[in-house]
């Protein structure tokens, strides 16, 4: 049996990739905000630390959208995918009817 490949356009390479970048500006974000709180107990500037983590909040946010409109495109994909599947289904099972009549 002969293996399927996926490439790295295919919808769900990017569904993963794009999973993985969720879940590692998640941490980044997570990091930056234990940060920021041991700057403001120090009573450090906050500046340049809330700029980051503005821009790890817009980029999670970015990676979300991404992350929403690949998995719609999947589940199209597999709706598709189940629905031939059903009407083949049928059509053999409507083939067999006729065979026994």
């Amino acid at each position: 049996m002969q293996s399927a490949r996926v490439g790295e356009d295919h919808p769900v390479a990017k569904l993963v990739h794009v999973e993985w970048g969720v879940r590692e500006i998640s941490e980044l974000i997570d990091r930056q905000r234990k940060l920021i709180e041991e700057l403001q107990e120090s009573r450090s500037d906050l500046t340049s630390a809330k700029i980051v983590l503005d821009s790890l909040i817009v980029t999670l946010t970015l990676h979300l959208q991404k992350r929403d409109q690949l998995r719609a495109m999947f589940n199209a994909e597999m709706a598709e995918v189940f629905a031939a599947c059903r009407n083949a289904s049928a059509e053999a099972r409507s083939g067999r009817r006729q065979q026994a009549a």
